[in-house]
């Protein structure tokens, strides 16, 4: 080893995120590798120029909007672009996380993540993990759902989420801040002074009739929605885009006038 080596090696010095690095192998100036020790241990393969003006990042360290970490073991991006599980992961801590995003989406209010996955590394795991997703892959409308396999729920968690195509995701998508002051999939209509029972489909909203109460139009709308559900659960079931957890839970999803 050479007096530079000699030298180089043990030093340390603190990144620009308040972490203390030391220096553990020094092969050249282009490559060296840096160990951390918190918030856990990890090392780091860099070079000496970064090292100087504390650019090397703590992948340990909450770096991504504030609480999430992408630790060491799991990559986040192939031939400089993205990959899917990385910028999934970010949408769902920008969900939980971006407070401009939650006045945007309102009901993501009160939405968080579990701690778990906090780290992408858990999140890459669980993601691989999924009996469809080599669906959820080679698609590009697909989502991370939340709310089927739990009703209500607002934490992402691993026992609670799903991957999901479009089909399946916009049965579960309620829009509250346009419904007003009537139940779910009713509206009021003037002209008939009555209230139209309303379900969006695939091919489009079906109007399912005219009531004269909001609660005798709510349970028209519940009936079709529910048989809706079962029906493309069946289907989507049928050519392995859901789980068996997910698909158990949309064949006893239950609509409720409090929805």
């Amino acid at each position: 080893m050479n007096i530079k080596k000699k030298e180089r090696v043990g030093e340390e010095k603190y990144n620009e995120q308040g972490y203390l690095m030391k220096i553990v192998r020094y092969t050249n100036c282009h490559h060296i590798s840096v160990k951390f020790t918190q918030p856990q241990e990890s090392i780091v393969t860099s070079g000496y120029d970064k090292f100087e003006i504390g650019k090397i990042k703590n992948p340990y360290a909450p770096s991504v909007y504030g609480m999430g970490y992408t630790g060491v073991t799991c990559p986040t991006s192939e031939n400089n672009k993205q990959l899917k599980e990385y910028k999934t992961w970010q949408g769902v801590l920008q969900r939980c996380f971006d407070e401009k995003y939650k006045q945007r989406q309102p009901t993501y209010k009160k939405v968080t993540v579990c701690e778990e996955w906090l780290n992408y590394e858990n999140f890459y795991e669980w993601i691989h993990s999924q009996s469809n997703y080599e669906q959820w892959k080679n698609n590009n409308d697909w989502h991370i759902d939340k709310d089927i396999l739990v009703k209500g729920n607002k934490i992402y968690a691993p026992d609670k989420c799903s991957l999901i195509p479009r089909d399946v995701n916009v049965l579960f998508t309620k829009r509250d801040n346009y419904r007003g002051d009537y139940p779910i999939g009713v509206a009021y209509n003037k002209s008939n002074d009555g209230y139209t029972a309303m379900c969006s489909t695939k091919n489009g909203r079906a109007r399912l009739g005219i009531y004269t109460t909001p609660e005798e139009a709510f349970y028209v709308y519940k009936h079709f929605k529910e048989d809706l559900i079962k029906k493309i659960a069946n289907e989507t079931y049928a050519k392995g885009e859901i789980t068996k957890r997910c698909y158990e839970a949309m064949m006893k999803y239950e609509v409720e006038i409090t929805d």
